[in-house]
């Protein structure tokens, strides 16, 4: 089940979030060949840690937001564990934003936010951006963990458009 890719930086890397066996992996575009990045094939959990001592619980998206120096850095919907985590170029895997295994939609810093099964995740130059898929929200998380609500109405799905987050809903 891959859902989320994203491309590293010189072009010869695709990550892919693997959802089913809960973990991210890396293909080399020249040799095709593919190997787990981070996580342990078939083991959920919440653990943070280097590379395969690393456990995910069904990450759906992924992101690579390179750093000053140009290394792939990643930052993963990691669906249910409701939260935001990053993944440095030496595979370390740390708690970006949202609380371990808690629902809800709390705008806040780091473990202090909340979010209900984040799925999609962007990178607009500047900030992340997620679909908190169950709360039908939209959410921006700034690099250094802090998560606001940009579009949607909290737990109330419809289809709405409007400006300036007004009665906007989503299903």
């Amino acid at each position: 089940a891959i859902v989320g890719l994203a491309l590293g930086y010189d072009e010869n890397q695709l990550y892919i979030a693997n959802v089913n066996s809960h973990i991210i992996q890396k293909l080399n575009l020249t040799t095709l060949a593919v190997s787990t990045f981070a996580g342990s094939p078939g083991l959920a959990g919440t653990a943070t840690g280097t590379g395969t001592d690393a456990r995910f619980y069904a990450p759906f998206g992924v992101v690579n937001v390179p750093d000053g120096s140009n290394n792939d850095v990643l930052y993963v919907a990691d669906t249910y564990n409701q939260t935001v985590r990053k993944i440095t170029s030496a595979q370390v895997v740390s708690n970006l934003a949202g609380t371990m295994g808690g629902v809800g939609d709390n705008d806040a810093t780091g473990s202090s936010a909340s979010f209900a099964y984040p799925k999609g995740i962007a990178f607009d130059g500047t900030s992340l951006y997620t679909a908190d898929n169950y709360s039908q929200l939209i959410r921006n998380v700034t690099t250094s963990g802090v998560v606001t609500t940009v579009a949607g109405s909290s737990f109330d799905s419809g289809y709405v458009d409007g400006a300036s987050n007004a009665g906007i809903k989503f299903r």
